[in-house]
């Protein structure tokens, strides 16, 4: 009588081809999640940016939040509703106010011409901004976890020239003046996220001259913003 015999696998063969399967999947999710924590890494650095570029389109086509029948914050007998005031909004500071930069709040800057020169005050905080995905921010040079980003933007009075700088902390309203007097120049402000795996690093930079078509990008960290 003739032996018919079955093919098949072997056991040793089974648990070598679910070991390799095994391997294939671990390492297939392994990948994904560092796509994604990459893709979140950026879209937080993006977010951060896109913030501080509506900041920065609100200083140039001068976006006005006070009510219609608010007074002059700077000159208190006047009683002209805003459009006939003679109080203009110049700029907005932006400030973080936690020690890891992930919360901000946004005052805008009135200015009231005083002789040959301007008075200049605060608005009411009008907007408040936290980072995606947990993301830190700093200015490049300071320590992690030690957030101390203050940034003014403004349109000169004067001459309506557009600039950005980094300022120390601005506690009273006299302070405004001598910092946009002040030499202002490119701010690197690093973005991380620890929570998240990801490769290249990337900062917000922002352009003294803030007229430019690139007053603020993304791009390479670099220095105490890279490591």
């Amino acid at each position: 009588m003739k032996r018919h015999t079955v093919a098949g696998f072997t056991i040793i063969e089974t648990m070598l081809f679910l070991a390799v399967s095994g391997a294939l999947a671990v390492g297939l999710m392994a990948g994904m999640g560092a796509a994604i924590g990459a893709q979140q890494y950026r879209d937080s650095v993006q977010s951060y940016a896109d913030f501080l570029r509506t900041q920065h389109s609100q200083v140039i086509t001068v976006v006005n939040n006070r009510s219609s029948e608010d007074q002059c914050s700077l000159s208190a007998p006047e009683s002209q509703p805003r459009g006939r005031s003679s109080c203009v909004v110049v700029g907005r500071y932006i400030t973080s106010t936690d020690t890891t930069g992930e919360k901000y709040t946004v005052r805008p800057i009135f200015a009231l011409q005083s002789g040959s020169g301007w008075t200049y005050a605060f608005g009411a905080e009008d907007t408040a901004y936290e980072t995606h995905w947990s993301g830190t921010t700093r200015v490049n040079g300071q320590a992690l976890n030690a957030a101390n980003v203050h940034i003014l933007m403004w349109r000169s009075p004067d001459n309506g020239v557009l600039r950005i700088a980094s300022t120390p902390p601005l506690n009273a309203e006299s302070q405004i003046a001598s910092a946009m007097a002040g030499a202002s120049s490119d701010v690197e402000l690093c973005v991380r996220a620890d929570s998240l795996s990801f490769g290249e690093r990337l900062s917000v930079y922002l352009t003294a001259n803030a007229g430019s078509s690139d007053a603020i990008r993304v791009a390479t960290a670099t220095g105490g913003c890279s490591t």
